[in-house]
């Protein structure tokens, strides 16, 4: 597991590393997270590594919206199951890790 806010060196290699020993890529996104050259960064690598992939968006936001947020080189990932998640920080914890554990279960 590599969680990129817990790692005490957040360098734009170790950010590599992470994406590359990773089983699953999970993208919490936010109408900002594409702002973020990292978050892109690190959805590119896990998109051109052919990570799977699970996205969580929060539930307020409609996925209309959602997909709206999604810059053109990254336009591959509007064919990937977006998956809402509730507003609170332990729901959203608790709930990417049930979704990650049935995606290794499968």
């Amino acid at each position: 597991n590599w969680f990129d806010k817990d790692q005490p060196d957040k360098g734009t290699q170790a950010m590599i590393n992470g994406v590359l020993g990773c089983d699953v890529f999970i993208a919490i996104i936010s109408e900002k997270y594409f702002l973020s050259e990292y978050c892109k960064l690190e959805l590119g690598i896990a998109i051109r590594e052919q990570k799977p992939i699970m996205v969580v968006h929060n539930v307020n936001s409609p996925i209309k919206e959602v997909l709206q947020w999604v810059p053109q080189e990254l336009a591959v990932l509007k064919d990937i199951e977006f998956r809402p998640i509730a507003d609170d920080d332990e729901a959203i914890i608790q709930h990417y890790a049930s979704l990650l554990s049935k995606c290794l279960d499968s």
